[in-house]
């Protein structure tokens, strides 16, 4: 189902005031809805949504099932020096985002031995992102496009909690938590190396059993 298409159905029986036409739009979504959260309980469903991103260019690394936190512990106990300086360098898994890779034999050893871990995505090499959270961070964003027009998104995202992930190309810009409220920044350096992460559909939050969902799709790097 095309979320464009269908917004452009919603939006013509409304100004015609089809109540016929809008509860058969309504059964088709709830439809399409439904076979989309059988599909997706399938074991095997965020291993291929995480070759897919790696396939179209986007590192990838796994992330504990219902939660945002990595799924690998950390490489480097806490009297180990190299703890938060290690980026991979030891070469061992442990270090986060800095794990991400599109390397389709990773990833497929990721989630045959965790099935149903979230699929981080790794910020600041093709897309930095705008983090809103709540209706603090909306009306932080309304404020902001306000006054410097609509910040120009490639890519967006309903997370399980009702904000958005707004994916913009990258800008060298780092992490920046709290700019305003509810609204965070994910990026990376001027080289591209990465700083930060975001969950990617169809990653599930355990709190309230909801899902990532793109609105507007991510497209290839």
């Amino acid at each position: 189902m095309d979320d464009t298409s269908t917004i452009a159905r919603i939006r013509a029986a409304c100004a015609e005031d089809d109540q016929p036409a809008l509860r058969a739009i309504e059964e088709e979504v709830d439809a399409w809805q439904a076979a989309r959260d059988t599909r997706l309980r399938h074991p095997a469903a965020l291993a291929a949504a995480a070759h897919w991103y790696a396939e179209n260019g986007h590192p990838v690394f796994p992330c504990a099932p219902g939660a945002k936190h990595p799924r690998i512990g950390s490489a480097h106990p806490d009297t180990d020096p190299l703890r938060g300086v290690c980026k991979g360098e030891c070469g061992r898994p442990g270090h986060g985002f800095h794990d991400a890779t599109l390397d389709p034999d990773q990833i497929t050893e990721w989630w045959t031995r965790w099935p149903h871990a979230n699929i981080g995505l790794a910020a600041g090499i093709n897309f930095d992102v705008l983090d809103v959270d709540g209706p603090d961070g909306y009306a932080s964003l309304a404020a902001v496009e306000a006054e410097h027009g609509p910040f120009p998104h490639i890519a967006y995202a309903v997370t399980p909690r009702g904000g958005a992930h707004l994916y913009m190309r990258p800008t060298g810009r780092s992490i920046a938590t709290g700019m305003l409220p509810g609204l965070d920044w994910r990026g990376g350096a001027p080289d591209r190396t990465p700083a930060g992460y975001v969950l990617a559909a169809p990653s599930m939050s355990a709190a309230n059993g909801r899902r990532y969902t793109w609105t507007v799709p991510l497209p290839p790097a």
